[in-house]
């Protein structure tokens, strides 16, 4: 989304399928193009450097299972007593898996891991 003086617009660019050439939309101030800068904010927030979602090593089962049950709403120690861990061990299996797919939250990891197929 671009900005000139007091005035802005956005411009939505991408490619049509089966086409030739670059297709692009200018969306002028309006509650459009305040909703989709809302969405890109959004975004924007959650998401993680390219460098992070690059290709790596594949879980094991038992990390799956931990990732699937993050990834349903699960807390920690509801994980553990589902697994017959302790808490500690789905702590830091967490952390590991969390530091392995460069996200800093929960819904950053369930998002990485499901476009990797991990899950």
């Amino acid at each position: 989304m671009g900005e000139t003086g007091s005035r802005s617009a956005g411009i939505v660019g991408g490619a049509l399928e089966g086409r030739d050439g670059v297709v692009a939309l200018v969306i002028r101030p309006s509650s459009l193009l305040t909703a989709l800068s809302n969405v890109f904010e959004t975004l924007w927030k959650v998401a993680v450097p390219a460098s992070a979602a690059g290709p790596g090593p594949v879980v094991d089962d038992r990390e799956r299972q931990v990732l699937t049950l993050m990834a349903s709403g699960a807390t920690d120690d509801a994980i553990a007593r589902r697994l017959g861990l302790s808490r500690r061990t789905v702590v830091r299996r967490m952390a590991e898996l969390l530091r392995r797919l460069g996200a800093t939250t929960r819904f950053q990891a369930g998002v990485q891991a499901a476009r990797r197929g991990w899950l």
